[in-house]
């Protein structure tokens, strides 16, 4: 078995509908988590259970490539050693979702 970019993997869970129908858990080989979460999407409950699923997901594996934490959603992968293209990729991840919840008050508030 080959070893998995945590690069890569958060890279999947952050894009807009990639990361909704997990395509990430299909990266790392977690099949199962992979068709339920896809199912669920395409489905109507999609919009109620995958949004803050991919959301976890992106959670997960940034403080899984900053702090070396465990994470409870890709059991059983065989991670590769964290880069420092890994880490970049985390702070871009984090930079975008700053901003966008920066972008969304300001588009709230001139409404």
């Amino acid at each position: 078995m080959t070893q998995k970019s945590k690069g890569t993997a958060l890279i999947l869970a952050a894009l807009p509908g990639i990361g909704m129908m997990g395509f990430d858990k299909l990266y790392v080989g977690a099949i199962g988590l992979f068709i339920a979460q896809l199912v669920c999407t395409l489905l109507v409950i999609g919009i109620i259970f995958s949004g803050p699923y991919a959301f976890i997901s992106v959670l997960t594996v940034t403080l899984l490539i900053l702090f070396g934490t465990k994470t409870f959603l890709y059991p059983n992968v065989d991670w590769a050693p964290t880069t420092s293209a890994d880490r970049i990729i985390a702070w871009v991840v984090i930079a975008l979702y700053v901003l966008g919840l920066i972008a969304s008050i300001i588009g709230s508030a001139m409404r």
